[in-house]
């Protein structure tokens, strides 16, 4: 019975790629934190979004995905009046990758990458 054996450089080409693909699924992991108001009702949607995770499935919801530059004597920054949302927030949801952890920190905290989808409350609740 014979014993097929690797060599070093079979063994670091395959642990590459290993690296490479770890690498690549983590960049696209993510974390969220929601928010929500128990006593109000939210706003209900016109046509059921079926192309969107369950939790916002009959939501009217809008989605605020930019990036906010600031400097490193301003920490402060402002990305959503309350113009849209005139009755109030029903809920908020945050949303981080490792992607936007890794552009923060390189820029030292002076360019943040947000994903919030915010859902306003009905009118007359």
């Amino acid at each position: 019975m014979s014993m097929k054996t690797l060599n070093n450089s079979g063994i670091s080409k395959y642990l590459i790629i290993s690296l490479i693909a770890v690498a690549i699924l983590s960049l696209s992991s993510c974390y969220s934190v929601r928010v929500a108001n128990r006593s109000g009702i939210f706003e209900r949607s016109v046509v059921p979004n079926q192309d969107v995770e369950s939790y916002y499935t009959d939501k009217s919801f809008f989605v605020i995905d930019t990036t906010i530059s600031t400097g490193p004597h301003d920490p402060d920054f402002t990305i959503f009046d309350c113009d849209r949302c005139k009755n109030g927030i029903y809920s908020v949801e945050y949303e981080v990758t490792l992607g936007y952890a890794l552009l923060n920190m390189i820029t030292f905290g002076t360019c943040k990458k947000v994903d919030v989808k915010i859902v306003c409350i009905k009118e007359g609740s």
